[in-house]
């Protein structure tokens, strides 16, 4: 297959024809494989893949140390479990509290009146990257330092939209600008590093005591024997790898939920009725054991996460040649990625049938129900914390606005997708109107 596309449906379409395994060269010897053959590809035994170097070659850096970049994935996987499992409770409520003071207050640079009762929320993926980045600030690096001006004013220059690169089209232009952001980040890096460093030696958090952090800093503060170096520039390195990644990660996952949402009444009902249910008989806070009381909406991303996958995802380098059912022989030294955009694309509909454990492919998704979030040793150590922040974020959005995809307040089909490693909806402006006040009194 040729490069070219924007639509991940009309590259699953292709793909399909062409028999559901492609090669694709968005990087060098990529072979993309359909969802026809995803059980096959999640079967072979472990020591056919290395997860490590299909990471570092579709990493957006051209310029990586590979040794460095393991330590870091360590210690990220140290603070996955204290946001994921540990502090998850306390993290959930620091959480709430973020969020809805920002999207009530950063919402209204957003929205424009229009002639009608409705609200226009004009750049939806603005607005959710400017709610992450806001949170993202003090769950990393912590109340007391993100307030210091200096320091936060280097923050700011993390926001991935300050480094962007392309690695995939590879050309002398390109390197040399990467060379000019590397030496841009060691400068920001190094003073970012000498007052992380100040910090962390002057901080004094007791591991006995009851209050559980709710920032990545004072955790490896509070735990620092858990984890696998006391390097600053590592630790500096580390946070800010971890800062942007959940910036630039969830705002379009979010936003093809709002897309869904706008685009089927029955699923916006069933998830309102839920949130008012939830409200009656825990009252407004969000804690994670009301989050565990949202089955509707807790099934609805789940399942929106697997249908607005990419359709180019889970990278991985083959130490060996493979061979599938169909008779495609990948050569070693291959990168394959899995098509999960395209699995069942066919069958997308969102109705309360679906919001149940009774799937007619429940034995595949058994197997495939996490992929968004990796698999196996390669898992998103932090999906739990992530989709109680997605949870989160949806839940106040639904309580507060009834979303629509047109002025006309109709439930139209969703848009189409575009990008096949990012999906995206196509769509980024929504309408908004105002729900009843008096459920929303805190």
């Amino acid at each position: 297959m040729s490069l070219g596309y924007t639509s991940p449906y009309r590259f699953s379409l292709n793909m399909e024809k062409l028999g559901n395994i492609v090669q694709y060269n968005i990087f060098s010897k990529n072979y993309v494989i359909g969802g026809h053959f995803i059980n096959e590809f999640i079967s072979f035994p472990p020591n056919v893949f290395n997860a490590l170097k299909g990471h570092l070659q579709t990493c957006p850096e051209i310029f990586i140390d590979h040794s460095l970049y393991i330590l870091e994935r360590l210690i990220i996987c140290n603070l996955g479990q204290f946001f994921s499992a540990n502090y998850l409770h306390e993290i959930v409520q620091a959480e709430f509290d973020s969020f809805q003071k920002l999207i009530n207050t950063h919402i209204e640079d957003f929205l424009t009146p229009t002639s009608s009762e409705l609200l226009k929320l004009d750049d939806a993926l603005d607005f959710l990257t400017s709610i992450l980045y806001e949170n993202a600030c003090h769950r990393v690096f912590g109340n007391e330092l993100i307030s210091i001006p200096t320091f936060n004013e280097y923050v700011k220059y993390l926001h991935p939209l300050n480094f962007s690169t392309n690695r995939y089209f590879f050309n002398f232009l390109k390197v040399i600008n990467e060379l000019v952001i590397i030496k841009k980040k060691k400068i920001l890096h190094k003073k970012m590093e000498i007052m992380i460093k100040n910090y962390i030696n002057k901080s004094r958090f007791d591991i006995n005591s009851y209050t559980k952090q709710t920032s990545a800093i004072n955790i490896y503060c509070t735990h620092k024997e858990k984890f696998c170096s006391k390097d600053f520039s590592l630790i500096t390195t580390t946070l800010s790898r971890l800062f942007a990644t959940i910036i630039g990660i969830p705002p379009t996952r979010i936003l093809n939920a709002l897309e869904y949402i706008a685009s089927d009444y029955i699923l916006s009902l069933d998830l309102y009725k839920e949130q008012q249910d939830i409200i009656d008989l825990f009252g407004n806070s969000i804690t994670l054991f009301v989050l565990s009381k949202m089955k509707i909406l807790d099934s609805f991303i789940k399942k929106c996460l697997f249908l607005s996958s990419p359709a180019s995802f889970l990278h991985r380098k083959l130490n060996t040649s493979v061979v599938f059912s169909n008779g495609n022989y990948i050569p070693h030294n291959s990168t394959v990625s899995i098509n999960l955009f395209g699995l069942n694309k066919a069958t997308e509909k969102f109705y309360k049938s679906n919001y149940t454990d009774n799937n007619k492919n429940k034995v595949l998704m058994q197997n495939i129900d996490t992929l968004p979030w990796g698999y196996a040793t390669s898992k998103c150590p932090f999906s739990e914390y992530a989709l109680a922040q997605i949870k989160i974020i949806l839940s106040i959005l639904i309580r507060k606005y009834q979303i629509f995809n047109n002025q006309n307040m109709h439930f139209n089909k969703n848009s189409d997708f575009q990008q096949l490693l990012t999906v995206t909806s196509t769509n980024n402006s929504y309408y908004l109107k105002e729900r009843n006040v008096k459920i929303w009194i805190v």
